[in-house]
């Protein structure tokens, strides 16, 4: 039996599977040279953090309002910092709201 309060049930939602997010410690950006997701592999702990933010947003209501500063922090995590990290935060934030 699950102790979560009923107040935490309500604002409970698929935050990996909402976003599209996938968990393979690649960058969540869009190669436009190629046509596709980028490949590159994103930082380990960049990722761990990436993921623990995606799973603790899942328990938050969902706002894009609200969650925009945390979907920013979200975007710079899951970009690869060669390729995408400057370039692609605010399209990877109005991919999510």
């Amino acid at each position: 039996m699950s102790h979560a309060s009923a107040s935490t049930l309500d604002h409970q939602w698929d935050s990996y599977g909402i976003l599209n997010v996938q968990r393979d410690s690649r960058c969540v950006g869009w190669a436009p040279s190629m046509g596709r997701k980028c490949r590159n592999v994103v930082n380990w702990r960049d990722m761990e953090t990436f993921y623990s933010l995606l799973t603790e947003l899942s328990s938050q209501p969902m706002d894009p309002i609200v969650l925009q500063t945390r979907l920013r922090e979200l975007a710079s995590l899951g970009l690869c910092r060669q390729v995408h990290r400057r370039a692609q935060i605010d399209r990877m934030v109005d991919t999510w709201t």
